[in-house]
């Protein structure tokens, strides 16, 4: 349960700390968006596909405990 703890940990902070810092450095905003107006645009960007990846992620995981029993 602790080890299902710690990954669970470490999928959320990737999620949401890693994710939007990785779509600020390396997604580029839709033209016409400037200033901070992109980096908030970059970062939603960002945040999205790492809550995307993280709820994949988790009920991949889920699926995987239900049937290893």
């Amino acid at each position: 349960m602790k080890k299902d703890k710690a990954i669970f940990n470490w999928v959320l902070f990737l999620s949401l700390i890693v994710a939007p810092v990785l779509g600020m450095l390396f997604v580029s905003a839709p033209d016409g968006v400037e200033g901070t107006d992109a980096l908030y645009f970059t970062a939603a960007i960002g945040f999205g596909w790492g809550l995307v990846l993280g709820m994949i992620f988790s009920v991949l995981w889920f699926v995987k405990k239900i049937f290893s029993r």
